[in-house]
């Protein structure tokens, strides 16, 4: 339970925030301009929120929130799925591998 809300947070610090901060600076833009000090604001926010997601990067590296992801090409001509100790999962598609690793919970 610790490192699901462990992710969930850095989802939320990382992505999303900034996502949103990105999404109502461009929102205020379209339909107010540059002309009153509420544009300011919502800059330094925004700017404070990327910032905020870099510190979360830095100091929660390791976090995972998505699994290892190695793509490898090889001579391979076909489509498969391969299931291995519920841990690794290897699509095979025709040219190229595709191979997905993560830690079990």
């Amino acid at each position: 339970m610790k490192t699901i809300s462990k992710i969930l947070i850095k989802i939320a610090f990382v992505a999303v925030a900034p996502v949103l901060t990105t999404a109502s600076l461009i929102y205020y833009l379209a339909n107010y301009g540059f002309d009153s000090m509420a544009f300011i604001a919502i800059v330094v926010i925004a700017v404070l929120s990327y910032l905020n997601a870099a510190l979360y990067i830095v100091f929660m590296g390791k976090v995972k929130v998505l699994p290892n992801l190695d793509f490898s090409a090889a001579p391979v001509l076909g489509l498969g799925i391969a299931w291995e100790r519920d841990r690794t999962c290897m699509i095979i598609m025709p040219f190229c591998t595709l191979e997905l690793n993560w830690k079990k919970r």
